[in-house]
């Protein structure tokens, strides 16, 4: 059960923490009418969007090797909305690049990236459905989220739209707290090894992927 509500809350910070990338349309269109921007300068806020959440794999990936997962999933969050929060003032095309583009996007991929990271780590007999549920919230994005913030821009222009999304994609924070280290990882005064398939005293199981980290585990307990 424990895995299952760590396989939720990454749903819900897949959701939250990708709103405005998977609202690009959109946001590409708005800028051209709220900066008066033509379309490749509008263009580039978007892109770099994407770029920043790919790009932030690079530095992720390690610190979260390094520190674990939940501070760099709760930098990641607080960046995205910092980022956004920055977008709607931005006076230009080119602050909006840098605000959307490189501190929201690369926010949002500091929590994208390490998902995979996660997902690894706490399941091994659900991670089938820990994996469908983590991206179902992609999906979810993309059907809420542009309809939304086309509402929000009719009521309140899209400056002030893009500020209440920072508001939304902030409640992300909350769902790092759920986030945990897994036991078997490495800890001041514990053994090292991989993630044990099974509780101490159980049978191995005869995989030969397996066996390299049930034998590691094995022989740390002796």
């Amino acid at each position: 059960c424990a895995q299952l509500d760590d396989g939720g809350c990454l749903c819900a910070l897949l959701l939250l923490s990708s709103c405005v990338a998977r609202s690009g349309g959109y946001v590409f269109v708005a800028i051209q009418a709220n900066w008066h921007a033509n379309h490749r300068d509008a263009a580039w806020p978007v892109l770099m969007m994407a770029a920043g959440i790919q790009a932030s794999g690079m530095l992720s990936g390690p610190l979260a090797q390094r520190f674990t997962v939940r501070p760099v999933v709760i930098a990641g969050s607080v960046m995205s909305s910092l980022g956004l929060i920055l977008s709607s003032f931005a006076p230009s095309t080119t602050i909006l690049t840098i605000t959307l583009g490189g501190i929201h996007g690369f926010g949002a991929g500091m929590v994208v990236m390490t998902q995979p990271i996660c997902l690894a780590q706490h399941f091994v007999a659900y991670k089938g459905l820990a994996t469908g549920l983590n991206f179902a919230g992609a999906a979810l994005a993309f059907f809420a989220f542009p309809v939304f913030l086309e509402y929000l821009t009719r009521l309140y222009g899209f400056r002030k739209a893009i500020l209440l999304y920072a508001a939304i994609s902030l409640n992300a924070l909350a769902f790092t707290l759920f986030i945990r280290q897994p036991h078997w990882l490495a800890r001041p005064g514990r053994a090292q090894g991989g993630p044990p398939n099974c509780q101490q005293g159980a049978p191995i199981a005869n995989n030969k992927d397996s066996k390299n980290i049930v034998t590691g585990f094995t022989k740390n307990q002796i």
